[in-house]
């Protein structure tokens, strides 16, 4: 939220005799070059192979390079320090503090931890170099300040594809800087206000590409075909996209970030496979046509056969109906895949799975604001979704109750129809209530202005569907 963001098992397993844990552990190196600016894992290579890797990746993704990418090194306290440096100038701690508050209102985040230390816990762990593109250059962290963890995924590597974490990461940040020659990285909507979904599917496009790269090369290195592996591998990725099973080494962080951070390398990922059928004629095209959501990467055929635009939903403020101690924190939106991902958090058996995927499928658009009362220490959360489908807006409503069953198992209550639910808090409202293809969510409204933000909601939200995605202006 708040913009911070961003079948291969069985085949592994069939291949090379791995454990199930030791898979996971190879779909996460092959998931995670994450990004506050693409950022992945390095070390430094001699710079003659530079110049085969070059030559590597533009063989496989039929693009020359214009320039040679320069490189430099840094130690880890540089890095972190460089990380620490650029999300507070992307997110100040204003507004990192309420996307924390908003976030944990809506249940995925700790009470205990804070937002800003855990992402910068997250990075720190997994990233010891990025490529820049706003410098075109590599930044590289020394071999002897690498991790245990890092190291333990190299050898990882070394045992399936005979190659390094070093040859890996090279190659997907090459293809990196190659996207950035020829498709202007500085200018795609990677934070585009009020709408992380978008962020999230632009963010898949790029990733995706990269990983798609770094695959073929890694396959051709052992003499097998990319494509050969593509049913196993999307069986093995939608695993790590939709199931709760946790990830080695990072079972410390929250669910909802762990799967978000890693969307664009699993979804962006598939989503490449399925454009770049003979060639990658049509992937090179959609950094003219951006994706505009995620359900596009979740389901290409609604990008690349019948498009299916999002629509976009302008709530109106509520300021002067909840008053002035009631101060806005966040104005965004989930998106399919966030959306279904909300849901894991809170149903995570092996049996909820399916559940999940059918309340998030159909989904065409949502927004939501968060308000905060610093005299109450309460965050009041106002969420319009809108569907495909008046069956896809009931099975939504129906699994989200479910939800809220959950989340306030003491409340109260007040009101109990096929489509409205009313609970009740002490002096506050929590409301879910389905029109059509509609379905609004309050949650935490003070009990008087419960009724005047609904129909405010109703009444007032305007909409529109979003065909043309705007790259930002340098």
């Amino acid at each position: 939220m708040g913009s911070i963001a961003r079948g291969r098992a069985s085949q592994v397993r069939m291949d090379f005799g791995t454990s199930r844990r030791r898979n996971l552990a190879l779909v996460l190196v092959l998931a995670l070059g994450i990004s506050i600016g693409f950022y992945a894992i390095f070390l430094v290579p001699e710079k003659p192979k530079i110049q085969e890797y070059m030559e590597a990746v533009s063989e496989i993704r039929g693009l020359g390079f214009k320039r040679r990418v320069p490189m430099r090194t840094m130690t880890q306290e540089n890095l972190r320090n460089y990380l620490t440096e650029r999300l507070d100038r992307d997110f100040s701690p204003e507004k990192l503090k309420k996307a924390e508050r908003t976030i944990r209102a809506f249940g995925v985040f700790p009470e205990d931890r804070a937002l800003r230390e855990t992402v910068l816990g997250f990075y720190s762990q997994l990233i010891i170099g990025f490529y820049d593109p706003e410098n075109k250059e590599f930044f590289l962290v020394e071999e002897e300040n690498i991790s245990q963890y890092l190291r333990e995924q190299g050898a990882l590597l070394e045992a399936f594809f005979k190659t390094t974490i070093e040859e890996y990461v090279i190659i997907h940040e090459l293809t990196h800087a190659l996207q950035d020659q020829y498709f202007d990285l500085q200018t795609l909507p990677m934070r585009k206000e009020n709408n992380d979904d978008l962020s999230l599917a632009v963010s898949a496009l790029i990733e995706g590409d990269a990983q798609y790269t770094t695959l073929d090369y890694l396959y051709r290195k052992i003499g097998k075909n990319l494509q050969m592996f593509s049913t196993l591998m999307k069986s093995s990725y939608l695993q790590v996209m939709n199931t709760a099973q946790p990830i080695p080494g990072l079972e410390n962080f929250p669910i909802f970030l762990t799967k978000i951070y890693m969307f664009p390398y699993t979804g962006g990922l598939l989503f490449t496979m399925e454009g770049r059928t003979e060639n990658w004629g049509e992937i090179n095209e959609a950094y003219a046509d951006l994706p505009a959501s995620t359900e596009q990467i979740l389901h290409p055929e609604k990008y690349f056969e019948n498009r299916d635009y999002p629509t976009i939903l302008t709530l109106p403020e509520l300021g002067s109906i909840l008053g002035a101690k009631w101060e806005l924190q966040e104005n965004n939106n989930f998106g399919e895949y966030a959306l279904g991902v909300l849901l894991l958090h809170f149903f995570q058996e092996s049996a909820d799975v399916q559940k999940n995927l059918e309340a998030r499928d159909g989904w065409d658009g949502d927004s939501y604001f968060s308000y905060y009362n610093e005299d109450e220490n309460t965050v009041a959360l106002v969420w319009l979704t809108t569907w495909d489908s008046e069956g896809d807006s009931a099975e939504f409503q129906q699994r989200y109750r479910e939800l809220l069953e959950k989340k306030y198992p003491d409340a109260e209550i007040l009101t109990e129809e096929e489509n409205l639910l009313i609970l009740g808090i002490e002096n506050n409202r929590v409301l879910l209530q389905r029109r059509q293809k509609d379905v609004l969510v309050l949650e935490r409204i003070p009990a008087r202005h419960l009724q005047d933000v609904a129909a405010e909601i109703w009444e007032n939200t305007e909409r529109h569907e979003l065909k043309n995605v705007e790259r930002v202006p340098e």
